[in-house]
Order: C-alpha cells, then structure tokens, then sequence
C-alpha cells in the first residue's frame, strides 16, 4: 500500500460520523491478489450491506483503489487519469457538485 486517502464525515467536523470513505492507492507491482477474492479493488458499501467475513460484522467503509504501475508501464497514463477522477471526486462536494468545496487526508507510510 502506498497511501490511503480518507474522506467523509469522519474527517469533517460533525460529532457522529456517519462513515469513512477510503481510496487504497496500491502499489502495483508488489500486490499480489487472490484470485477467488472478487472484486478485491473497489468492494464499494459491500461491508456495509454483508458482514465481512474476517471481523465478523457490518462496516460502515466505503472502500475504493487505484493501482499505482511502474513508470514504465504501458498503461502508466491510466493511472492518472484515475488519480486524477479520485482526486476531483474527494474535493467536490456531493449536494452542489461544485469542486474545491472540501478535502480528504492522506495518510502516507514515511518508512
């Protein structure tokens, strides 16, 4: 994992968030995904609607990724563009659709 950007109410000033919102930016190369796990990349409000099967009860995460390829990779311009989607998607806000209106956190490994 290279980073994770946070948003929603939980990093908003409300008393009792409602969720967390989550976009996984995942290092490509060093992923290896199971293949029967399923749509392993964006499970979307899966958790909130299913218990998830390793804590045993329902999650209030909206969960999304990006896959970060190599500099070199052919498909390297996908990923900015994706970055790009994700980033505007986190800063507009979603009762105006107007952009800029608000943030997200990005928490980094410094290791």
């Amino acid at each position: 994992m290279l980073s994770y950007w946070i948003g929603g109410s939980v990093v908003s000033d409300k008393g009792r968030p409602g969720d967390i919102d989550v976009t996984a930016v995942i290092d490509g190369p060093a992923s290896r995904p199971d293949a029967g796990v399923g749509d392993w990349l964006n499970p979307g409000r899966t958790w909130q609607q299913n218990i998830h099967p390793d804590v045993g009860k329902l999650l209030r995460v909206d969960g999304y990724a990006i896959v970060k390829q190599p500099d070199t990779h052919p498909r390297l311009a996908d990923y900015y563009r994706l970055r790009g989607q994700w980033d505007d998607w986190w800063q507009r806000s979603r009762a105006t659709g107007a952009s800029l209106t608000k943030g997200y956190v990005e928490v980094v490994d410094w290791i």
